[in-house]
């Protein structure tokens, strides 16, 4: 398997990189670590091979945009995870499929080989990207991908496909996993026990997140261009919820902290991050409220405090349409 880079970003105008077939390891596993400083672009790469899968995550910095040529000559199945920065794919052949990863979104999809571009547009890059072989997938499917619906035809068939009609964003719970990831804190086969056991869980959260999705097959619609100013300030909100549990924020509030106004907040934030302002904050204190109760030192009536809600019976109904059961039922 050949991947091939082209950018006149880098010192290597053309860097092709020989890959094992199907991501194939002999041993438990095999990492490779490099550093990047050229140019003024600077940062560090980590892969980690495990029979079957490439783990890469980056941690780049950079004073512009980045521009790649791309070209895969195998299968190219990838879940990939954009916890700071914006990638952009853009196929050489006009109305073939396109990916939009903005910051702090996922996604999962396929090609049958990859030509095109790809573009960071922001400063920062720190991601996830896991790629995986088809021999892979179909061994965790036990050889039968219908579960996946569409997705799952289009391996098949070797049709292109994207899993998210627009990108989802980064859970709590996903972004825990990928934390797992990069700070694993085993070794040799203890090590691939674990990232992999992390690579199925991130792989379930994907595809429970765009169950109720489209699969596209065609190319996904544009995004509207969130300034960078913006963005920050998107993502200051994310941190005032995160960081105000037990007294949440009005709509309103965050507003004015963030320096816009509730319309500019609401359309904004479902943009970048692919779900409401409420939808998040809920996110958030259900996931929080489910460690706690997890711990199993705390009454469910402290929990619903803790997450901010003053009556338990709230607490109690919005957790069950959340997880499908009681919080009691969890604490047994």
């Amino acid at each position: 398997m050949k991947s091939v880079f082209h950018s006149k970003d880098f010192r290597e105008l053309m860097v092709v990189k020989e890959l094992p077939d199907n991501f194939a390891c002999t041993g438990s596993l095999s990492q490779h670590s490099y550093n990047i400083d050229y140019n003024g672009i600077h940062g560090h790469v980590n892969e980690m091979l495990i029979n079957g899968f490439l783990v890469v995550h980056r941690v780049i910095h950079s004073p512009h945009e980045i521009q790649i040529l791309t070209e895969h000559d195998f299968p190219f199945l990838k879940m990939q995870f954009e916890l700071k920065g914006h990638s952009a794919y853009q196929p050489a052949k006009p109305g073939s499929l396109a990916v939009d990863i903005p910051e702090g979104t996922h996604n999962l999809f396929f090609f049958p080989a990859v030509k095109g571009r790809l573009n960071y547009p922001t400063t920062e890059r720190f991601t996830l990207e896991i790629m995986l072989s088809v021999n892979w997938l179909q061994h965790v499917f036990n050889g039968d991908l219908s579960s996946l619906k569409q997705f799952g035809y289009a391996i098949d068939h070797t049709q292109p496909a994207v899993m998210g009609v627009r990108s989802g964003f980064i859970t709590p719970v996903m972004k825990q996993a990928i934390l797992s990831i990069i700070h694993c804190p085993y070794t040799g086969i203890l090590k691939k026990i674990y990232v992999e056991s992390k690579v199925q869980e991130l792989l379930v959260l994907q595809i429970e997140h765009f169950s109720n999705a489209s699969i596209i097959t065609e190319a996904a619609p544009a995004r509207t261009v969130i300034k960078q100013g913006d963005t920050e300030k998107f993502h200051y909100v994310k941190e005032l919820i995160n960081n105000n549990l037990q007294e949440p924020c009005s709509l309103i509030r965050l507003a004015e902290l963030a320096g816009m106004n509730d319309f500019k907040l609401k359309k904004g934030f479902k943009e970048l991050f692919g779900t409401t302002v409420f939808g998040y904050m809920t996110e958030v204190r259900m996931n929080k409220a489910k460690s706690l109760l997890l711990e199993g030192k705390h009454t469910i009536s402290d929990i619903s405090w803790w997450v901010g809600y003053k009556n338990p019976q709230h607490f109690t109904a919005a957790f069950k349409r959340k997880f499908g059961y009681l919080p009691s039922e969890l604490k047994k």
